[in-house]
């Protein structure tokens, strides 16, 4: 019989409060200095102009020819303003990624912790069904863990 690979323990990462409500902070100054947000909904984002990939190479060259040729503009057209539009784009996408890596950090610090509690309610389980054999008032309180527990197919509980 081949030997059964032993699965690893996940390795998990402490990151201290302290550090993530600093860095939520930083976060939360960034986008209060962004002024008002725009929600569109997803069709409205199907139907707007798209940022084209590798597109801030041809955006300087614009940029460029704005500022030393502005009659070939259309008027109230102005480099700065636009300069400023892909500022604010690029300091609302680093607060959108540093929120990202905050909320998967809350959220695998949710699932390691139910995860660990869960390993504590089993053994606990474990411990009380062994107590069960000495003490049948224990045996019965563990019955619906046992069934919960249960392999093969299940019965529909009775109506």
């Amino acid at each position: 019989m081949a030997k059964r690979k032993r699965r690893k323990k996940p390795v998990s990462v402490v990151m201290p409060v302290a550090g993530m409500l600093k860095d939520l902070k930083t976060v939360a100054s960034l986008v209060e200095s962004q002024g008002n947000f725009v929600y569109r909904s997803p069709s409205d984002r199907k139907r707007g102009t798209k940022y084209p990939v590798r597109g801030s190479a041809v955006i300087k060259s614009i940029l460029a020819l704005l500022k030393t040729r502005p009659e070939l503009f259309p008027e109230g057209t102005d480099a700065a303003q636009i300069q400023g539009h892909f500022d604010r784009a690029a300091n609302l996408q680093y607060a959108a990624t540093r929120l990202t890596v905050l909320l998967n950090t809350v959220t695998s610090t949710a699932q390691c912790e139910r995860s660990d509690g869960w390993s504590k309610c089993l053994d606990a389980y474990v411990t009380a069904r062994r107590a069960g054999r000495r003490d049948s008032s224990v045996l019965l309180q563990t019955a619906p863990m046992k069934a919960f527990l249960a392999r093969g197919p299940r019965k529909k509980p009775p109506q």
